[in-house]
C-alpha cells in the first residue's frame, strides 16, 4: 500500500510487541533514509495490532491484506499487486 504496510509475525516467548515494532521502525527508517538521502522520522508514531487466535481468523486476515489494494482501486485483481511478499512456510503453526 502506498501509505501503510501489513506484517504478520509470531512473537517469541520473550519478545514484547512494542519492542519488536520499535526495532523494526528504527532499522527500516535508517535504511529508507540512507537509500533516499533523507533524515528524520519515517513511520507514524502509532500502529494498530491484531492478535490472531485461530487458523480461520489468520486466513481471513491474509485475505483482507490481499484484497486491500483492490478495495483501494490500485489493481483490479489481488494477484496483480506487485508488493505482496510471503515467506516460505508461512501460516499458522
Amino acid at each position: 500500500m502506498p501509505d501503510h504496510i501489513h506484517i504478520f509475525f509470531e512473537l517469541g516467548e520473550t519478545h514484547d510487541l512494542g519492542n519488536v515494532v520499535a526495532s523494526f521502525g528504527k532499522h527500516t527508517t535508517r535504511q529508507i533514509n540512507l537509500l533516499n538521502g533523507w533524515t528524520g522520522p519515517f513511520w507514524q508514531r502509532h500502529y494498530y495490532d491484531r492478535r490472531i487466535r485461530s487458523e480461520g481468523e489468520f486466513r481471513n486476515q491474509v485475505e483482507y491484506v490481499r484484497q486491500n489494494p483492490v478495495k483501494r482501486g490500485l489493481v483490479r485483481k489481488a494477484e496483480r499487486w506487485p508488493y505482496l511478499w510471503v515467506s516460505e512456510g508461512w501460516g499458522p503453526s
